[in-house]
């Protein structure tokens, strides 16, 4: 399978510039490098995308899922999948697919016929509004401690980023 598209990350230089209170353009290069490392630090953390992306397969993957059993290799523990057989589109179940060792494995009996595409969802879009306050945090950290001269890094999340991100997951404190 393939990505296809990712969704647009909501949390831009505006509302990062907004959130630390900063009204003039010196340090935007430097914020847009916190923006990009918190949704990475973000993903590390959740074991999951922040933003939703679908994966799709190709009509040439199609052509040999069969004879593999349905079996496709995927990046992410998909929320969802979708089958289209020939126009007819429908969401499976949970019980009709599993995910383990980034194989998604789509059950026997799965579909009445060939299906002409698979479409899998991955992310914690339900989650977006604390996923950006954790993020949001992060870069707060990152900006106010950007010229610590006794240690170069954040060594650790900070505690209210932590919380957040327990609610996301199944990782807690």
């Amino acid at each position: 399978m393939i990505l296809t598209t990712t969704a647009h990350d909501s949390l831009t230089l505006a509302i990062a510039k907004e959130h630390l209170y900063i009204e003039h353009n010196d340090d935007d290069a430097i914020l847009d490098v916190y923006i990009a490392a918190s949704l990475g630090i973000v993903e590390d953390y959740i074991h999951a995308p922040a933003l939703e992306r679908t994966y799709e397969t190709t009509a040439l993957e199609m052509q040999t899922l069969a004879a593999a059993g349905f079996k496709l290799v995927l990046a992410d523990n998909p929320t969802s999948v979708t089958v289209d057989n020939a126009g007819h589109i429908y969401e499976l179940p949970a019980s009709e697919y599993s995910y383990h060792n980034n194989v998604l494995t789509i059950k026997n009996g799965s579909s009445r016929q060939m299906p002409t595409k698979i479409i899998a969802k991955a992310g914690k879009s339900q989650h977006a509004a604390q996923l950006l306050q954790a993020r949001l945090l992060l870069i707060g950290s990152y900006y106010s401690f950007r010229n610590n001269d006794i240690d170069l890094r954040i060594n650790e999340l900070p505690t209210g980023v932590k919380m957040i991100l327990g609610n996301c997951t199944d990782v807690s404190l």
